[in-house]
């Protein structure tokens, strides 16, 4: 029997990515129409929710990092949905579990490749590197010698309006910066690999 609950998680997904791409924010409305949703369609459909509790863990653990600034406050949404829309098991473990460690494995994997030969000598902080300041976007963001950021990532203006703000701030031709990879379009694509992978 066709399951829309995974097909309509990429669709909301595919909305979050552009946002997260675009704006490095995603709209509230977004998760009030995605997660009430799957909650719903896995309510209905009569779905062990013990499948759900290893998923609650990983959920509860990217709000905690979340607050520590090592996630982005919507990405433990992102993964409530992916856990709420594979909870299938695979092999003896929910299927999510494979789109969350395939998610994590890409982004890394596109750290890497971001920071290849750039040069962290002296930086003021972990995951700290020297930069051109026309490189500084929404990918990279700027931080101040002494470690901080070089604005408040909770002030409620745009993202793009902050960075231009600090370039012309920071002197100098170059900056320290850390990247700030989206995680939504991993997700992403990861759910999408999976799932075509799994219905092949």
């Amino acid at each position: 029997m066709f399951d829309p609950l995974p097909v309509l998680c990429l669709v909301f997904l595919g909305i979050a990515s552009w946002q997260d791409v675009k704006e490095r924010e995603i709209s509230d409305f977004t998760w009030i129409m995605s997660i009430p949703t799957a909650i719903a369609i896995y309510a209905l459909s009569s779905r062990d929710f013990v499948q759900l509790i290893p998923g609650a863990v990983i959920v509860i653990a990217a709000y905690l990092m979340a607050r520590t600034g090592l996630m982005g406050e919507a990405d433990p949404l992102g993964i409530a949905l992916v856990v709420l829309s594979f909870s299938w098991p695979v092999a003896g473990i929910p299927a999510y579990f494979p789109v969350f460690i395939l998610s994590l494995l890409c982004e890394l994997g596109a750290f890497a490749s971001l920071v290849w030969k750039k040069d962290n000598t002296g930086a003021p902080a972990a995951f700290t590197y020297r930069v051109k300041k026309d490189q500084l976007g929404l990918v990279w963001l700027p931080r101040l010698d002494d470690g901080n950021y070089a604005f408040d990532l909770r002030d409620p203006r745009s993202m793009k309006e902050l960075i231009d703000e600090a370039k012309k701030r920071i002197p100098g031709e170059s900056v320290w910066a850390s990247p700030a990879l989206p995680y939504m379009p991993f997700l992403l694509a990861a759910a999408a690999v999976f799932l075509v992978v799994a219905w092949g």
